[in-house]
């Protein structure tokens, strides 16, 4: 950390805030970079839940509807239901990766109506 700070420091004093400035943006502040790493740290399975549980006697389930591809390259989808109908359908290369997708594409679907 000191190192750093020394770097964007020599930096500033040699070019000015505006220098500094995107070395820091590029360096620490990578927006793409930041947005990936944060959508895999979304977990759209409790945010569906707790929208769902915003109402008495609603029921989320996961189904797996089938499995693609060979062995060593299996692709699942998986269907969300809410009391029995089909809300979403996502895939992925694990169970979990595709009940998570299921449970975005049940989230937007909801935000649309």
């Amino acid at each position: 950390a000191d190192a750093t700070e020394a770097v964007f420091a020599a930096v500033y004093l040699d070019g000015g805030i505006t220098a500094a400035s995107e070395l820091i943006h590029r360096v620490l502040l990578d927006v793409e970079r930041e947005e990936v790493v944060e959508e895999r740290r979304r977990d759209y399975k409790t945010l569906l839940q707790e929208h769902i549980q915003r109402k008495a006697g609603q029921e989320l389930t996961y189904c797996m509807v089938r499995e693609e591809g060979p062995d060593h390259a299996k692709t699942f989808v998986t269907e969300v239901r809410l009391n029995g109908t089909a809300i979403g359908e996502g895939s992925g290369h694990s169970k979990k990766e595709s009940e998570q997708m299921a449970a975005k594409s049940a989230l937007e679907k909801l935000d649309n109506q």
